[in-house]
């Protein structure tokens, strides 16, 4: 290589350039911009959405700080579990949770999500294991408003958050959203 110049260096900056591309398009996708090429609606019509791909939009932009946390998530994605909704909406009240869950997994763990469809509901468990699981509380600072927020969206949607007891001394917790099948 000449001096100056290091490939593996290159290669860094082009793959994170290309990561910041991935999340800047995310985000576009979140925004309320009105988007010429998007099929239009009937009025009153409410568009049909997929959820694991909400969900997989969402992880790309909020997996970083789990990482950080010490946070494996695994997200098995079955798409095909529609809802009627909106698609940004739904994505602020997916970060929300998830971002209140990373809060509470102060000692590292995994986050499982899984969906399925159950009596006519698509059902989301956010699963977290973890040797120091905080579920006494949200985590205001970093999520903003809390689950408050979250619980709102879903609602607005047909929906609702259920959440676990909280307890002390417990090492794996489960959280459902559950929203109507489109």
């Amino acid at each position: 290589a000449k001096e100056g110049r290091d490939p593996g260096m290159l290669r860094a900056i082009e793959e994170q350039a290309l990561r910041c591309k991935a999340i800047v398009a995310n985000l576009l996708g979140f925004s309320e911009q009105d988007d010429p090429s998007r099929p239009r609606l009937e009025r009153g019509e409410t568009p049909v959405v997929d959820v694991d791909e909400v969900l997989t939009d969402v992880l790309a932009l909020v997996g970083g700080p789990f990482r950080l946390r010490g946070v494996r998530v695994d997200h098995n994605a079955t798409l095909g579990h529609r809802t009627r909704g909106d698609r940004g909406e739904l994505g602020r009240a997916f970060a929300q949770l998830l971002t209140s869950l990373r809060a509470a997994a102060r000692g590292g763990g995994v986050l499982r999500i899984q969906s399925r469809v159950e009596g006519g509901e698509i059902a989301v468990d956010f699963v977290l294991s973890g040797p120091e699981l905080a579920l006494a509380g949200d985590d205001w600072m970093a999520s903003g408003m809390g689950l408050w927020a979250a619980r709102r969206v879903l609602d607005e949607h047909g929906g609702r958050l259920v959440e676990p007891a909280p307890e002390s001394d417990c090492e794996t917790a489960t959280w459902v959203v559950r929203l109507p099948e489109a």
